[in-house]
């Protein structure tokens, strides 16, 4: 149950809502220990090529995409929808006694087509991106949003609008007005990927938690989207490789591609990952806090596990994709 913070108030007062949002980041990352404590290999084992997520439970006949898992407590968020449509919502689940519990829909999932969930480095805040309505912006678009909360086992704050990230301008068309697939890296900076001009072919940008206020490109960060897709990232805690969602070198479907940082800061051109693609769609990748295991969507077939079909829920060791240094 989601305590008394109301989305009202988020839109009436969005600096503050903003203000609140990233204070709560820079409190919770002041606690955090350099590195997380290493995942339950109960649920997050060192799986050398894709393994399916809890076929039936997770993994199910639905279509399922964004996991983000806190691989301390064995807590996940993923978005899950019906298969040819948008009816979009944010489930979360328990690993309990051995077995992930059946999942339910998160409290701030209120549904307006919410996706792409991701968790803070601490568990304690969760942006995503949603079609909640507000006056602020235009009708019907794609925003980004957060709650929070005071411990893990603390409920979840009412939704807040992220304002500054969620900008529209007078005369941007449809595409224009929308942000996707926005994540937190160790240090509170938002990442999010937009169609806005003068990048009409996408671009990812950023918001540094000293200047909340303030969206900046980050071209420096590799793309593979090829102008056609959402540019899904996912970084790890020293931000010294990231996984993006890009365009197929095969087809017409999405892969996901490898990219690593050089000691100047540079970053390589990004680098299929032969382990995870294949000829179906892979997709929305997410790496755990300590940086060990990346998770992703992928419609390839399941084989035996018919409990589990459409876009499913996968997870692999990072130590598989990463290759020989």
């Amino acid at each position: 149950m989601m305590n008394q913070t109301s989305c009202t108030d988020a839109f009436a007062r969005p600096n503050s809502a903003y203000r609140f949002f990233m204070s709560v980041i820079a409190s919770a990352l002041a606690g955090l220990p350099s590195h997380a404590q290493p995942a339950d290999e109960a649920y997050a084992p060192d799986a050398e090529r894709p393994l399916l997520i809890a076929p039936g439970v997770l993994s199910s006949t639905m279509s399922e995409y964004s996991p983000t898992l806190d691989a301390t407590r064995g807590e996940i968020y993923f978005m899950r929808r019906t298969p040819g449509m948008f009816d979009y919502r944010i489930y979360t689940s328990r690993f309990r006694d051995g077995a992930w519990t059946e999942p339910t829909v998160a409290p701030f999932s209120t549904g307006f087509r919410d996706a792409g969930p991701a968790l803070s480095q601490d568990a304690r805040t969760i942006v995503f991106d949603s079609r909640k309505p507000t006056d602020k912006l235009a009708a019907e678009s794609i925003n980004l949003w957060t709650a929070t909360r005071e411990t893990t086992d603390a409920p979840w704050s009412a939704p807040l609008l992220l304002r500054a990230a969620s900008r529209n301008n007078p005369g941007d068309s449809t595409a224009e007005v929308d942000e996707f697939g926005p994540i937190l890296d160790a240090d509170g900076t938002l990442y999010f990927y937009s169609f806005r001009p003068p990048f009409r072919g996408g671009r990812h940008y950023r918001i540094d938690p000293a200047e909340p206020g303030v969206v900046l490109e980050a071209p420096e960060l590799p793309d593979p989207s090829a102008s056609t897709f959402v540019g899904y990232l996912a970084l790890n805690p020293e931000a010294t490789f990231a996984v993006i969602e890009g365009r197929s070198r095969t087809g017409r479907d999405t892969d996901l591609y490898l990219s690593r940082k050089d000691k100047h800061g540079a970053w390589s051109e990004p680098e299929p990952i032969d382990v995870i693609n294949t000829r179906f769609g892979e997709g929305t990748p997410s790496l755990t806090a300590d940086g060990r295991y990346l998770l992703f969507g992928s419609d390839r077939p399941t084989n035996s596990d018919a409990a589990a079909s459409g876009s499913n829920l996968y997870i692999i060791s990072t130590a598989s994709i990463m290759g020989s240094d």
